[in-house]
């Protein structure tokens, strides 16, 4: 009958358009004289004026969009001009000519707004907080817990005719903004083109055949989603592609679909390259917790607090990660912090009434189920808990017998 909170789960949100990448890779042409699109160079006038609660209007009906996958409403709130300028000044203006850049815009655009949709999808979301920062307001929203883990991703807005619209944002997971992925990856695509047609000035410039192929083949094994070949792919590529994040990330990704084993080789990998400096504790805690190095885990949920305040559900991980350990007192000095933060988040209780049974604290777990059915409405009743296992104990128990006789 409850949510199964997964503690972390595999939620890795990117927006790398690696079908683009594939066209990039045939655009190597001859340069021409070509201008940089107009629709890629112009950039949105900064407001004379705005208001807060416009700003946090535009954040709530995002956090809505986002929970109905409602991609019409997201697309009509998304300008992409900033973005596309940042990405298009990494590269070469000279590198394509007029067809090859509009459809590239074309790609690039569509593919923003559906992976939008699609890398935040299937989850609640909620606003946790907002604010103007000179012309623009960023807001942070996060989604509930659920199998595929927690997203924290906070939105870059500004007025654009009139309207707040979404500029940018950044996964505060993976620590990534997402106009910078881009520009960082199509630099890095130009760079491995231009290459192959201009002579290095220095040598660490110079790129080998090999390290070309090698690196659009990594590309493809990621665009394929390929876990067979994703680690051997990446092993090949050259020292300057390994020494960034991104790289890194991308096998992250590809190997959260394809079983613990590959998940867990891929985040070792990840924490050996990348993990120290404070950074990517939230994304290891699933490392941590697998390898039972708990302190790290704890420590890595303590410094993202700091960084984006309190929240239920950092409480909530707390308080599983005490559960592991066997601490049951820490478990719900957690869980009762977590009510104090925000006494509306429901996955607190049903987390707070699968342990009470399980302690056979009878009488307490009577008084979640209270809440849940007076605070939340759920229409619970005696049969909603005869299937799982778990309450069998609880069924039979006097405590729970006078609340089912209640409900009758």
């Amino acid at each position: 009958m409850t949510n199964d909170l997964s503690p972390f789960g595999r939620r890795w949100s990117g927006l790398l358009i690696l079908s683009i990448a594939m066209l990039l890779s045939a655009c190597a042409t001859q340069p021409d004289s070509t201008p940089p699109l107009s629709a890629v160079t112009a950039m949105a006038q900064p407001p004379s004026q705005r208001e807060d609660d416009a700003g946090a209007n535009t954040c709530r009906e995002i956090a809505r969009d986002l929970s109905h996958h409602d991609s019409a409403a997201l697309n009509g709130k998304l300008d992409l001009r900033l973005i596309l300028q940042q990405v298009f000044s990494a590269l070469d203006s000279q590198l394509l000519d007029a067809t090859q850049r509009q459809k590239l815009v074309a790609q690039l655009e569509e593919q923003i707004k559906s992976k939008l949709v699609e890398n935040y999808g299937e989850d609640n979301w909620d606003m946790l907080r907002g604010y103007a920062d000179g012309d623009r307001y960023l807001c942070l929203l996060r989604t509930d817990m659920s199998n595929q883990g927690v997203s924290y991703v906070e939105f870059d807005l500004r007025m654009v005719d009139g309207r707040m619209q979404i500029v940018d944002w950044i996964d505060l997971v993976q620590e990534q903004r997402v106009s910078e992925m881009f520009r960082e990856l199509f630099g890095d695509i130009a760079t491995m083109l231009e290459s192959s047609t201009k002579p290095a000035t220095h040598y660490w410039e110079l790129f080998t055949p090999q390290e070309r192929l090698d690196f659009f083949e990594f590309l493809k094994a990621v665009r394929d989603q390929d876990s067979s070949r994703i680690f051997t792919a990446y092993d090949r590529l050259s020292w300057r592609f390994k020494q960034k994040p991104l790289y890194a990330l991308l096998v992250v990704k590809a190997a959260s679909a394809h079983g613990d084993g590959l998940y867990q080789k891929a985040l070792k990998n990840f924490e050996q390259r990348f993990g120290g400096e404070d950074h990517y504790g939230i994304l290891l805690i699933d490392l941590y917790v697998e390898e039972r190095r708990y302190e790290q885990a704890i420590l890595g949920l303590k410094r993202f607090r700091d960084k984006v305040g309190a929240d239920p559900v950092i409480d909530i991980l707390l308080a599983i990660i005490e559960r592991e350990q066997g601490h049951s007192a820490s478990f719900y000095e957690h869980c009762l912090q977590a009510i104090n933060v925000n006494p509306n988040y429901v996955q607190t209780y049903w987390l707070l009434l699968d342990q009470l049974v399980a302690d056979r604290h009878y009488d307490d777990a009577v008084l979640v189920l209270n809440v849940l059915t007076s605070m939340f409405n759920f229409a619970l009743s005696e049969h909603h808990f005869e299937a799982d296992e778990k309450y069998q104990a609880f069924r039979k128990s006097e405590a729970f017998r006078a609340w089912a006789l209640d409900r009758a």
